[in-house]
């Protein structure tokens, strides 16, 4: 799987965990857990990949949107 696939599939896992009961999430990360024992060594490599992009990704989002902001402050002043 590519790592842009690997990103979107754990960008939907956590957006489906934010909207879940507390004990819905206990099992959901029971299963995370256990999901991720039975990984081999590559795939645990290809996870680490997809999780650092996705914060790489929000890093940038975020810059942009303090840039816009700077920019209507600026603007409004």
């Amino acid at each position: 799987m590519s790592i842009k696939a690997k990103q979107t599939e754990l960008y939907q896992e956590f957006r489906k965990f934010k909207d879940l009961t507390e004990a819905e999430k206990v099992a959901f990360k029971a299963k995370i857990a256990q999901d991720a024992a039975q990984r081999t060594d590559a795939e645990k490599e290809e996870y680490r990949h997809a999780i650092k992009a996705n914060v790489l990704d929000i890093k940038e989002k975020i810059i942009e949107i303090k840039e816009k902001l700077n920019k209507k402050s600026v603007a409004s002043t």
